[in-house]
Order: C-alpha cells, then structure tokens, then sequence
C-alpha cells in the first residue's frame, strides 16, 4: 500500500475535478464490509464503502466522513 504524504494529498485533491476514495473495513475475524446496491450504475451488487473526497478534506477527514454516513448516502 502507498501513503502520500499530507503535502502530496492536498496537491491531488486541489489539481482533480473529482477525486473519491473507497475504504476496506474488517472485523476481528478479517470479515468485510460490503454493502447491496439498490441503484444504478451497480444496481444488484456488492460493494464497499465509499465516496468523493471534498476540496480540502484531509486524508483522515475523507476517511472518517465516508466510514460515518449510511451506505448508499
């Protein structure tokens, strides 16, 4: 896995039109978390959380926000 560093993150996210993350969370048992898409374009299919990283959002920020908000939100 490559980290950027916090000077490299604010450079992509300021230069990209849309930049989004998706997060891999795991339990004790390296059980994951998916959930069920209800609409399009991944209409009938698991996925894993995620979402768009807003401008100026830090890597942690993203994170934090996308891990808090229901799924499909």
């Amino acid at each position: 896995m490559v980290w950027w560093n916090p000077q490299q993150w604010a450079e992509v996210v300021e230069r990209t039109l849309l930049f989004s993350i998706d997060l891999v969370v795991t339990n004790a048992r390296s059980e994951v978390l998916l959930g069920w898409r209800n609409n399009k374009p991944a209409q009938h299919c698991w996925f894993v959380p995620g979402g768009v990283v807003r401008k100026g959002e830090t890597l942690q920020q993203a994170c934090a926000r996308v891990a808090e908000q229901p799924a499909g939100a």
